[in-house]
């Protein structure tokens, strides 16, 4: 995390609140015992994007917020894997950081998006999450803040991990 610049870090002025860092943190934490639903797309229909959505612009503000592992377990070990593998992948600077390439895809009551998701759309998977959709089927999820403003919580190169990060935090937040 100390590799990381001053632009790519979430700071205090726009950041979540302590009891929303909790809700994250039980969100995406996988409950034993607990049925896992597969969502797939009905479910943008059964958990709509908070209002207000982020305004649709070319490019975003995505940072990285250092949490206390003892506490953050799991947000710390996603984003410690996350920010290791994007600078394997060299992909870093490009989508983290301020004014980051990335056009924001509004939510309009539909499964299916027009036109066609395209690299670089930042497309509303449901809640406050959204996914950063980059090259070869690899996905930055994201959870927005405010604004044009967004946290970084995961990186994946496997559709199937991707798509089982969403079914856990919406299986969670219907257990709520």
């Amino acid at each position: 995390m100390n590799l990381l610049t001053q632009d790519q870090r979430e700071t205090n002025d726009v950041t979540l609140t302590e009891e929303e860092n909790q809700l994250m943190e039980t969100l995406l934490t996988e409950v034993s015992g607990r049925e896992i639903i597969k969502w797939g797309k009905k479910n943008i229909i059964v958990h709509p994007p908070k209002e207000p959505q982020p305004p649709e612009v070319s490019s975003v503000n995505i940072v990285i917020k250092s949490l206390d592992p003892t506490i953050f377990p799991v947000q710390s070990s996603n984003t410690e894997r996350m920010l290791s593998n994007l600078r394997i992948s060299g992909l870093l600077e490009d989508v983290v950081g301020r004014n980051v390439k990335g056009r924001v895809r509004k939510y309009k009551g539909e499964t299916k998006l027009r036109p066609a998701i395209n690299i670089h759309d930042i497309v509303p998977k449901g809640h406050y999450i959204y996914a950063l959709v980059l090259t070869n089927g690899q996905y930055v999820m994201l959870r927005h803040i405010r604004g044009r403003w967004f946290r970084a919580l995961a990186y994946f190169t496997d559709h199937s991990l991707y798509s089982n990060f969403l079914d856990v935090y919406f299986t969670n937040l219907d257990a709520q």
